[in-house]
């Protein structure tokens, strides 16, 4: 007996010292699973494409080992296999579950239990937490969806709760998701419990439902089925549920069932910059860096591996957070092989970032692309190697052309650059120079346009030609594009770039041309007093004789000398040219301008002497008239803007009195060539 407890001390020792490594190289929590409650789920339907793991009438039965077909993070921990037994736990790895497991909390045994107990009878000794498969019941499997995104469901269906019960008393389900990358498989490592009918045959003490890592302690989660809905507890719960309906699970009706889902942490450090080193004499060795040196809410890292860039397989997982290398001795060093690293919480995988993949060929020297350079004519270019311990640069030839980090060239060709790293380790660089002609074009030196113009200067087209620029002398852009219209003046230079940046200038001036200054003399105004008048067109051009004149009255030449007699009204023009080709025009209108002449009596006799019995005035070249009469007490007894109607002497119809009266008189006319307005006042007489 003592032997057998020394036995049981050292199993217990060695399982607390793995129990102790593997917490303190993980730090997996089951807290760090998020826990929902959902009272509108559905049971996935299982009538078609399942496999059965144990049949009908099966009591302390478990299933064999099955492969998944693909990976699940539990607990930090990866798996591909799992088994079932009839007491609604489920165990990763690729041990098989004990036949009477029915708790999620058993250390090295990384477990999910969907519906499960512990009771004994108290007097036999016997389990009666122990369900059983109905005649009608089964415990069977599918996996739904496709990759990275495929689920593992499982069904308990029709079992007896317990293994006496005469009743088909419970149906549950679990859906475990597959674990990808970021973000393919946002539901990476989700675990989800499904109940339907769930009755109990017996009162039991210790009723169990959860999850549970292989390490036991912090890393098991228990669901108090006692409240309704259901809520989550850190470490073990033991429920005590009376027998009969289990009023937070039973649910008939699809739409309307419990769904318990536990669903771990995205990571929130990623890994990054994966790297090797060149002297691996016996292996390959990876080292990565973290985005957070703190690991953030990971428990590590994980390496995956191929040999053809595309199809990738699992080789390690780190022990520790903060551990970021890892050496593959499983190598040939003849081959070539890619490397992908992951960070991974409980269930998730992050995103492979692009510095996460590295490709290592160890039989290669490592090549990297300098890329391609532009060498302009007549000029160099300088290729740039990074930033490495030692060069040395070769042209096509094989002929060593300097030794540092950069090199400059004025030859086309492929260049090729060694570089050794601090730590010895080799690589090559390739360059390829190519060769670019400028654009070849010629501009006029000189060009020249009227001050009161502008000009346009074409550029000539090019085949290559991509950029034109129009610079003055200073060096400050004017204008982009193949034509310039411009009214400036001064020294200036096109620029033309062709698509491989190359470039090429031409130089040239810009005059402005004196335009003549034309003034018009004489006096632009007729009369039948004057019927002819002569204008004369007076320039001012800095000496630029001879002159070229042309007067037109519209559309019709009149005469090409600098003076022009004119005998009727009108607008003429005068357009003067001199020898470089500058020419301005100026119009004037010639009027009609007469001086008025207006003559007015001062007495009338409307009614008595037939001959002078109306009032008026004789007038000539008038161009308005406006007469008003007064009274002597200012009443306006006469208005007329007609100069050729009389007054006959009555107001209102009616003859007024011999008297002394007042004219008024507004007129306009014109007079040298402008119109002018008078007023005039004077006294008449009314007589007899």
């Amino acid at each position: 007996m003592l032997k057998s407890t020394n036995n049981l001390l050292s199993v217990f020792l060695f399982i607390w010292f793995l129990f102790f490594i593997s917490f303190f190289s993980f730090a997996q929590e089951a807290i760090d699973y998020e826990f929902t409650v959902a009272q509108d789920a559905s049971l996935i339907d299982m009538n078609s494409g399942t496999t059965e793991l144990i049949g009908a009438n099966k009591t302390a039965t478990s299933s064999n080992v099955i492969p998944l077909g693909f990976e699940v993070w539990f607990m930090g921990e990866r798996y591909t296999d799992f088994s079932v037994n009839c007491n609604g736990t489920l165990r990763f790895g690729t041990t098989k579950i004990h036949p009477n497991g029915n708790t999620y909390d058993i250390p090295d045994n990384a477990r999910i239990a969907v519906f499960a107990g512990l009771d004994s009878d108290p007097v036999t000794n016997d389990y009666i937490a122990q369900w059983k498969t109905s005649a009608n019941g089964k415990v069977h499997y599918k996996i739904i969806g496709t990759a990275p995104q495929r689920q593992l469901v499982v069904e308990w269906k029709n079992l007896h709760i317990n293994y006496e019960s005469p009743f088909e008393d419970a149906t549950f389900q679990l859906v475990v998701h597959e674990t990808a990358s970021q973000p393919s498989q946002p539901q990476g490592g989700r675990i989800e419990m499904i109940y339907g009918k769930m009755n109990l045959f017996l009162d039991l003490r210790n009723v169990r439902c959860g999850i549970g890592g292989k390490n036991g302690g912090n890393e098991t989660m228990g669901i108090d089925l006692t409240q309704n809905p259901p809520t989550n507890k850190v470490g073990d719960v033991s429920n005590v549920l009376d027998s009969g309906v289990i009023p937070s699970l039973n649910r008939l009706q699809d739409g309307n069932r419990v769904k318990f889902t536990f669903q771990s942490p995205i990571p929130n450090v990623e890994a990054e910059n994966l790297r090797t080193i060149c002297d691996n004499q016996n292996g390959i060795q990876l080292d990565w860096d973290l985005t957070d040196g703190s690991g953030g809410n990971t428990v590590g890292s994980v390496l995956y591996k191929s040999t053809d860039g595309t199809n990738y397989s699992f080789i390690y997982q780190t022990e520790k957070i903060q551990d970021v290398s890892y050496f593959d001795a499983d190598v040939d060093l003849q081959n070539t092989y890619w490397y992908q690293v992951y960070t991974v919480t409980e269930g998730q995988l992050s995103t492979l970032q692009s510095s996460g993949e590295l490709r290592v060929a160890p039989n290669e020297v490592p090549e990297f692309d300098l890329g391609k350079s532009i060498l302009c004519e007549g000029d160099s270019v300088v290729l740039d190697a990074g930033n490495f311990a030692s060069y040395e640069w070769k042209n096509g030839a094989n002929q060593v052309l300097g030794t540092s980090q950069t090199l400059s060239v004025k030859m086309a060709g492929n260049y090729a650059v060694t570089v050794f790293d601090t730590e010895g380790c080799e690589q090559l660089g390739r360059s390829e120079v190519i060769f670019s002609r400028p654009p070849v074009f010629s501009l006029e030196s000189e060009y020249t346009f009227c001050e009161n113009e502008s000009i346009t200067i074409e550029a000539p087209d090019g085949q290559d030609f991509a950029r034109y620029e129009w610079v003055r002398k200073s060096g400050q852009k004017v204008e982009e594009g193949q034509d310039w219209e411009t009214r400036e003046i001064g020294d200036f230079y096109l620029k033309i770039t062709n698509e491989d940046g190359c470039f090429s200038t031409d130089t040239f001036t810009i005059k402005a041309l004196s335009v003549p200054s034309i003034e018009i003399v004489g006096e632009p105004y007729l009369c039948e007093k004057t019927p002819l008048t002569t204008l004369t067109a007076q320039v001012d051009d800095t000496g630029n004789d001879p002159l070229v004149y042309e007067w037109y009255k519209g559309s019709t030449f009149l005469s090409d000398t600098s003076e022009l007699e004119i005998d009727e009204v009108g607008i003429y023009t005068i357009t003067v040219k001199n020898t470089v080709g500058c020419e301005t025009s100026k119009s004037i209108e010639v009027i009609n301008c007469c001086e008025p002449v207006l003559t007015i009596p001062n007495a009338f006799t409307p009614f008595s002497t037939p001959d002078n019995n109306e009032y008026g005035i004789e007038h000539q070249d008038l161009k308005s008239f406006h007469m008003r009469i007064y009274n002597r007490w200012g009443i306006l007894v006469f208005e007329t803007t007609d100069p050729e109607i009389r007054w006959d002497g009555t107001f209102n119809g009616k003859p007024l009195q011999p008297s002394v009266y007042q004219m008024v008189i507004e007129y306009t006319g014109c007079r040298n060539g402008v119109t002018f307005q008078e007023k005039l006042t004077e006294a008449i007489y009314l007589l007899d």
